[in-house]
Parts: C-alpha cells; structure tokens; sequence
C-alpha cells in the first residue's frame, strides 16, 4: 500500500503525494500510497488491481465519480474512495508515454 519502511536510524520517509481527486482533468500521475484505513477502501482499491508504482491518467473528475485509466483499464471510483489513492504528477515526457500507452493497453 506505500507505507514507509523506517530506515536503519528508524527514520520514516513520508511521500509527498496528493489526492488522486485534486489531479486536473487529462493529467498524468504516479501512484505513490493508498490509504489503507478504513479498511472497506482499501480493499476497493487493491481489487481494481491498484498499486504503488501505477501510473494512472485521470480523465473526468465530477463531485459524483472519477473517471482514469490505470494499467490499461478505465476506472470508476466515488471522489471518496479515489481520495485515499495518494499521487505524484510526472513529467511531461512520461505524460505523453503513459497516455500513448493506456490508450493502446500497453500491448
């Protein structure tokens, strides 16, 4: 789910995502945490195959749904569910790459 793993001085690296809702529509974004509390979310989360490292394209964010593209696959979550989905936008090279590769389901 992303959480940090403290490192040999117990130290915790926290990321720096944003929620996947406050993304701009025909964005570009990495996942970087899912949230695992409460526990029903998470496990919405994990069984539309989400995970840290994904990148994820947001296509239409409404106060009723967000709609993006993950791993080759459209998703629809409720902007309640897709809040606990931490992102991080990447760059606009990765941009073009991912977007080319979601719409051809990376074949």
């Amino acid at each position: 789910h992303g959480d940090p793993i403290p490192t040999a001085e117990g130290e915790l690296s926290v990321h720096h995502g944003q929620p996947l809702t406050s993304l701009a529509e025909d964005s570009t974004a990495r996942i970087v945490h899912l949230e695992d509390e409460p526990k029903t979310v998470y496990a919405q989360l994990v069984a539309e195959g989400l995970s840290p490292g994904m990148t994820v394209h947001l296509i239409r964010s409404l106060p009723e749904q967000i709609r993006f593209w993950a791993n080759g696959d459209e998703h629809v979550l409720a902007p309640i569910v897709a809040a606990n989905i931490a992102v991080e936008p990447v760059p606009e090279q990765e941009h073009s790459d991912a977007l080319h590769c979601e719409r051809l389901a990376c074949l």
